[in-house]
């Protein structure tokens, strides 16, 4: 199994002034086809909330 993620196809959803929104089709290291979203920001400091099945994740870079 190969253990690195790989992206198969990539299309840009959204921008505006403040971001970009790209939807990427991706196969995970197990072989598992997702579609995974990526906001680009040209801004030092971001921070995402993601809530799925009543999980949060904070994500942020500066």
């Amino acid at each position: 199994m190969d253990a690195a993620w790989q992206v198969e196809s990539g299309e840009l959803v959204y921008i505006n002034p403040w971001f970009v929104v790209r939807e990427l089709g991706v196969r995970q290291p197990d072989g598992w086809p997702i579609s995974y979203f990526s906001v680009h920001h040209p801004r030092p400091a971001v921070g995402i909330l993601a809530i799925e099945q009543s999980r949060l994740l904070l994500i942020g870079c500066s």
